[in-house]
């Protein structure tokens, strides 16, 4: 499925400015191998969904995507569409969202055998929904929209949250203890 290596020219000052790390590929694979240890049905149920709450250009997103369309059950197999349905990504850089999206869509039209024309015309709408340019600790994950923020607090579910509370909340919700690992991971 091609390389991961970012073609986005990140200057040190950007690097500086904006702490972008991106995991390589083979650590991305190890860690999503890893989860799926835990849980052998990660990638086959149409129902488990992925947040990359800081997507850069799309790294896991992409492997995500590429390990549920390869591991998709032919016997009863999950639409394409229903598959990118269930990947979500924030990034506060606009261009790493477009690369994102991007290499998404690369990935499902080499999966189909269309060209990326085909797979931005047939899933680009929903590839442009699920990866959005935001600051992650200003979105509200429940609804997919900018949180509402008054007083510096952020209302979520009907309560306020300053930004670090809200975080700890999430992440303490949706963190999976790998059995035998140290330390959580998101799925």
């Amino acid at each position: 499925m091609g390389t991961m290596e970012p073609v986005i020219k990140r200057s040190k000052e950007r690097i500086k400015r904006t702490a972008e790390v991106f995991t390589p590929e083979w650590l991305v694979d190890k860690m999503l191998m890893s989860l799926r240890e835990a849980d052998p049905t990660l990638f086959t149920d149409a129902s488990k969904t992925f947040l990359e709450p800081a997507a850069g250009d799309g790294n896991f997103l992409v492997r995500i995507l590429h390990f549920k369309l390869e591991l998709n059950d032919q016997s009863k197999p999950v639409p394409v569409r229903e598959i990118l349905q269930s990947i979500y990504g924030v990034d506060l850089m606009m261009d790493n969202v477009l690369l994102a999206r991007k290499r998404m869509l690369e990935v499902v039209a080499e999966f189909l055998h269309i060209s990326y024309a085909e797979a931005k015309e047939e899933f680009g709408e929903i590839v442009e929904h699920n990866v959005v340019c935001h600051n992650a600790l200003e979105w509200d994950f429940e609804d997919w929209s900018p949180a509402r923020e008054q007083q510096g607090l952020i209302s979520f579910e009907n309560k306020a949250f300053n930004r670090s509370e809200m975080v700890i909340r999430y992440v303490r919700q949706h963190t999976v203890t790998i059995p035998g690992r140290a330390g959580p991971f998101l799925p």
